[in-house]
């Protein structure tokens, strides 16, 4: 404040010497008042940035905590096996957890906007100030990686349109052969040829082999179902047929996440020739041979060792000896292929048709 003196003069009196107090202004009051205000500005919106950041490591979290151990074992040969089939099948599980995951982003989205609803109410958080928008671009890059997880797996394909048009193939098969009847010989064909065009596409891809294994089985029981007691040729013809769709299906497709379960479906169908065909004709049977002789090349040398260690004891055992034995063998086999059914990360919908000769009629 200044202290002024200035002289009035007086008409009557004469000049005076007058002291006097200026009007100061105080501006320090304004000032805090604007910065009070700019800090509630700032705090509002490094609450956001915050609540964004944190609502976006949340949903990553709940995504990983219900779906990590879905993914992750498709995951597990690397991304350079995406190039192959694989990509198919881990495509197919990201797009089917879509409507899953943006459900879960609704939720996570609405108690965000709640908590900064109330977070804004309590002025200590109203005060706080963050200048960075780091926060607020990670959250949002993180609220949308899962959603944007398929085009990144279509970039690691390959040519993303390309890739993304096989995909939309691969469903268009699948339509056609769930769909198909085997009313006739000529759509029999149709379809033989569909697949024929279009097999080399998905080498690898265990969603096309559960597509086509499941089509090949409804195609055996739709020619052997019912037999009953029918002739003895015509049980041992469905259990050629039941054990070279098997053989087929493995050898066209070698599933990469399926390749355990596609090579145990292969041993149960020549397991269900090999104990049918004992048990009717004996050791001599020339079938039995048939039965086994492409367990090597699907990789079952262990199996195929213990299967023709059996056939051979044939002579030196009982019947009932041998075949409990062998039935025992299979209910391991069926055991194994359940549990890897239900460690598998498809949908519902591509589980695999395990229905051996008994279930099928024959």
């Amino acid at each position: 404040p200044l202290n002024l003196q200035w002289k009035l003069v007086d008409p009557l009196s004469g000049p005076a010497k007058v002291k006097s107090e200026p009007q100061v202004k105080d501006e320090s009051q304004d000032v805090r008042e604007k910065y009070s205000e700019k800090q509630k500005r700032a705090g509002r919106l490094g609450l956001r940035d915050r609540t964004i950041f944190y609502s976006g490591v949340s949903f990553l979290l709940l995504v990983a905590l219900m779906n990590g151990s879905e993914i992750l074992p498709l995951l597990s040969p690397g991304m350079r096996a995406l190039k192959t089939g694989l990509g198919f099948d881990v495509l197919e599980v990201l797009i089917s957890n879509l409507p899953t995951w943006g459900a879960m982003l609704a939720v996570v989205g609405v108690l965000a906007w709640v908590l900064m609803g109330k977070l804004k109410e309590n002025p200590v958080y109203q005060t706080k100030y963050s200048r960075s928008r780091l926060l607020s671009f990670s959250g949002i890059c993180i609220l949308c990686a899962p959603l944007l997880s398929p085009l990144v797996v279509l970039g690691v394909m390959g040519n993303p349109v390309e890739k993304w048009n096989d995909y939309q193939g691969l469903k268009t098969i699948e339509k056609v052969l769930v769909d198909h009847d085997f009313s006739s010989r000529e759509n029999n064909l149709r379809v033989s040829k569909i697949l024929r065009e279009n097999d080399s596409k998905y080498v690898g891809s265990s969603v096309f082999y559960s597509i086509l294994y499941n089509f090949q089985k409804k195609r055996a029981v739709k020619e052997c179902a019912g037999l009953g007691e029918s002739a003895w040729t015509k049980k041992r013809f469905c259990l050629v047929l039941l054990y070279a769709l098997s053989v087929e299906t493995y050898a066209v497709v070698k599933p990469l996440y399926f390749i355990e379960t596609s090579s145990t479906l292969v041993l149960l169908s020549s397991l269900d020739g090999i104990v049918r065909v004992l048990a009717a004709e004996g050791p001599e049977s020339k079938y039995l041979e048939l039965f086994l002789k492409s367990l090597d090349k699907v990789g079952l040398n262990k199996e195929l060792v213990t299967l023709k260690r059996f056939v051979k004891s044939f002579r030196g055992k009982s019947f009932d000896e041998l075949m409990r034995a062998l039935l025992d063998l299979r209910l391991v086999l069926e055991r194994r292929v359940v549990q890897l059914q239900k460690e598998n990360a498809f949908p519902k919908r591509y589980a695999l048709d395990l229905r051996g000769p008994l279930e099928m009629g024959i």
